[in-house]
């Protein structure tokens, strides 16, 4: 008899600290998956010339915590991506490195006399600029 009794006592107790487990877990959750207090406040971007920082820019509503920059095969200009998260300011500070603007190209054959030749080379000439704008 008394040990039925000790055991409804103790059923109350384990489901009373059972739900404050849960939900406290529940709250944890809710404040950093949902809440505003980890959502990003601004973004800055430095070093960007020939990319664009509207791929970085629109992450307002993003939680810090689990804010990802976008892939560097996204971003084919980009060499490096360095990225500082300051989680007191929310704020997220991206630097880019780029690689060189190619100016010109330069194509070395031995002779142009040939007219298949000069086509030939006019032709690499032609299709390894459109590869690199």
């Amino acid at each position: 008899m008394w040990a039925k009794l000790k055991l409804s006592l103790r059923r109350p107790k384990f489901l009373a600290l059972f739900f404050a487990v849960l939900l406290f877990l529940g709250g944890a959750v809710y404040l950093i998956w949902f809440s505003p207090v980890f959502r990003i406040q601004a973004v800055e971007v430095k070093g960007a010339i020939l990319t664009p920082e509207e791929s970085f820019k629109n992450t307002s509503s993003q939680n810090i915590l689990f804010w990802r920059p976008p892939a560097l095969n996204e971003l084919p200009q980009v060499v490096r991506l360095e990225v500082k998260k300051d989680f007191f300011r929310r704020k997220i500070t991206v630097e880019l490195k780029e690689r060189e603007k190619i100016r010109e190209l330069i194509q070395v054959c031995y002779s142009l006399e040939d007219a298949d030749t000069k086509k030939r080379e006019i032709r690499a000439l032609i299709k390894a600029s459109k590869e690199l704008k």
